[in-house]
């Protein structure tokens, strides 16, 4: 949900607060209902919402809304946060749209193997509440690298960005039409804190004065 949403409810802070507040995202075609979005159809996402739907009994105080589309999606975030009315759905990280439109993301339950297992299956029989599994981003070289290349292999055995930060630089990138090339450089100016962990501090001072 958008963050001035979170800020004005502090009491919504998990899924499990959801059922309780339903009257935050009032669902303009059933306002006795609020409205939840789930994921675009034939995306995994649109299974895994419904059967977290079914598993938090949430069909008493909230309407299920299918976007249609990633594209309808994204724009119903957009028309939201340009109004600063509620919003309510899912949304995947890291990309701009995070960032641009400051979402927070609500609470989950501890991450168990089975019971995702279960919620990503269109034919669950009993869903039960589960966090998301997380996604495994690798930076893979080949074997070589460390003996042929062993400063690059240590530079790459380094190199993270924390999802909020890819949120906010993607988020950058789209309002102003950047390239890969401006993007890079602004990820060098704006976080160095970051990246200056990477490679050897006269390595990193070079590279600032470049800038």
């Amino acid at each position: 949900m958008p963050d001035y949403v979170a800020e004005a409810h502090p009491e919504i802070k998990s899924i499990a607060d959801l059922a309780a507040n339903w009257e935050v995202f009032q669902d303009p075609a059933d306002p006795s209902k609020g409205r939840i979005y789930g994921g675009p159809p034939g995306w995994g996402a649109e299974v895994i919402v419904g059967n977290l739907y079914k598993a938090l009994n949430l069909s008493d105080t909230f309407n299920l809304f299918s976007p249609g589309s990633g594209e309808a999606l994204k724009a119903s975030i957009a028309r939201a946060v340009a109004s600063e009315e509620p919003w309510l759905g899912y949304y995947w990280s890291p990309t701009a749209v995070i960032g641009k439109y400051h979402l927070v993301r609500l609470g989950m339950p501890a991450y168990n193997a089975d019971r995702f297992t279960c919620l990503t299956d269109s034919k669950c029989d009993d869903p039960q509440p589960s966090d998301w599994a997380v996604g495994e981003v690798a930076v893979a070289a080949i074997t070589e690298l460390k003996n042929e290349a062993p400063a690059v292999a240590e530079y790459l055995s380094k190199m993270t960005i924390p999802n909020e930060t890819v949120n906010e630089f993607l988020a950058w990138g789209d309002d102003n039409h950047a390239s890969p090339e401006d993007l890079a450089k602004h990820f060098l100016e704006i976080y160095p804190e970051i990246w200056t962990n990477w490679v050897p501090e006269d390595v990193a001072e070079r590279i600032k004065k470049a800038e």
